[in-house]
């Protein structure tokens, strides 16, 4: 896939209706892929810029924000033409490094389901932020045999209801106010801002359990 090298620019003005309107709309059918682009890229930049400076915290930042970079790049891509994206697919990408899904201990599974390409670029980073998550912590770390990931999604009266499960991850115990990182904020706010079903980010005995809907108005039929 080939991928721009170019970044939208991005004025002050944007910047401010990005944040705080661009992401809310990210599931309407007339939000442009380009307004969400806008609005991912001044989210991260604005996550890493209030970040500690201190060295211990440098290389760890400076390689999560060159992943997240490299998401957006692929978002760009991907909606560029502004035609439909296949779920199953955008899934597949933001496990390239595992087969693309294929790897042992990966299970996805859904219907075809076509999303309008604002929504596609939304739903990349979350995949991204999952993903990494999971290789940093949870199933895809690889730290033991019987670790698992579940991906499903299927359609409900709202849309279609996407399930992230991990299993076999050694978590100890639900924790009560677990540390909320840029993922999990992510999810819980930003995503939460389009969804008529509110996300859930779980850490349980086993692993992370994600869940969430796409609006079906977002869907291409």
């Amino acid at each position: 896939m080939t991928q721009p090298n170019t970044r939208p620019a991005v004025t002050d003005t944007g910047v401010q209706l990005g944040v705080s309107g661009g992401l809310a709309s990210a599931f309407d059918p007339v939000c442009t892929p380009s307004a969400i682009l806008v609005a991912l890229h001044a989210l991260v930049d604005g996550h890493h810029a209030d970040l500690p400076c201190s060295q211990a915290f440098a290389v760890d930042a400076s390689a999560h924000q060159a992943g997240r970079n490299e998401a957006l790049r692929q978002a760009a891509a991907i909606g560029a033409t502004n035609d439909a994206v296949d779920l199953e697919l955008l899934v597949r990408d933001a496990l390239r490094a595992f087969q693309f899904g294929e790897a042992r201990g990966i299970s996805i599974t859904g219907p075809g389901v076509l999303l309008r390409p604002a929504a596609a670029r939304l739903l990349t980073l979350v995949f991204h932020e999952l993903t990494t998550n999971a290789i940093k912590f949870g199933a895809l770390s690889g730290a033991t045999p019987h670790q698992a990931l579940q991906i499903a999604w299927k359609h409900n009266a709202l849309g279609v209801a996407v399930a992230w499960e991990e299993h076999g991850v050694a978590v100890l115990a639900p924790a009560e106010r677990p540390r909320s990182g840029f993922g999990r904020k992510l999810i819980e706010n930003n995503l939460a801002s389009c969804c008529d079903a509110l996300p859930s980010f779980r850490l349980l005995p086993g692993g992370v359990d994600c869940r969430f809907t796409i609006p079906g108005q977002t869907l291409v039929y």
